[in-house]
């Protein structure tokens, strides 16, 4: 090794790894083995299939052994990457091009102004140590995916609400994260991806139906009043 500077433990295997300098190695003490998991040695070819890290500062496992990197460019912006257990790796916060994670509105030049720490939450939140603000951030996924009910679940920071989607993109419920259940979304044909809007039902009980013509145009719309708008 040249300069390691963290060691962590992934809860799957029990394998250990090592940041060292811009590469995290692998070290399988039944094997008596090391490999690089993540990083590119000056030595390498540059036709070899490796990810390089920029600057690496720090790096954590979640309970899936998901492997989350805290990286700053050259330009001094960091961002946090993952390394999932399928091998994908992506961007998952600070300056990508399509930031996917964030809970509070506060400016991501001072959420990562100087990041020193992370460390994976039980609960699937990241915890982030900023020592320029002197401050600790709970990062939280703005999507995740329920794979035992089929539904994609998306969270607006904005109005503390989470979007159910169905494996049809449909939407189908509007919770709060407070005070839980808002909306229900019923569609005419729920297995089918060009279903039309059928009913919205308000947690109190009361509801707006939607009725459509033979072209598929809405043709009425009955309030809970009982009224009904063309």
């Amino acid at each position: 090794f040249y300069s390691p500077t963290v060691l962590n433990i992934n809860p799957l295997d029990d394998d250990i790894y090592v940041l060292d300098d811009t590469i995290i190695y692998r070290i399988k003490p039944l094997f008596n083995r090391i490999e690089i998991v993540l990083g590119k040695p000056y030595f390498c070819s540059s036709n070899q299939n490796l990810t390089i890290l920029h600057n690496p500062i720090d790096f954590t496992f979640d309970s899936y052994g998901d492997l989350y990197v805290l990286e700053t460019s050259r330009t001094k912006q960091s961002f946090i990457r993952v390394l999932k257990s399928n091998g994908i790796i992506e961007t998952i916060s600070g300056y990508s091009q399509v930031p996917i994670i964030k809970q509070f509105q506060i400016d991501k030049d001072n959420i990562f102004s100087k990041p020193s720490s992370i460390i994976a939450h039980p609960d699937g939140t990241i915890l982030l140590a900023n020592s320029g603000s002197k401050e600790i951030f709970k990062i939280k996924m703005i999507s995740s995916y329920d794979d035992e009910q089929k539904n994609l679940n998306i969270f607006s920071p904005e109005t503390n609400e989470i979007y159910l989607f169905n494996r049809m993109g449909q939407h189908h419920t509007t919770i709060d994260a407070l005070t839980d259940y808002i909306y229900n979304f019923t569609y005419d044909s729920p297995q089918n991806a060009y279903a039309r809007l059928d009913s919205i039902t308000h947690r109190s009980g009361k509801s707006v139906a939607i009725k459509y013509d033979y072209a598929m145009k809405i043709n009425d719309i009955y309030l809970p009043s009982g009224n009904k708008l063309k």
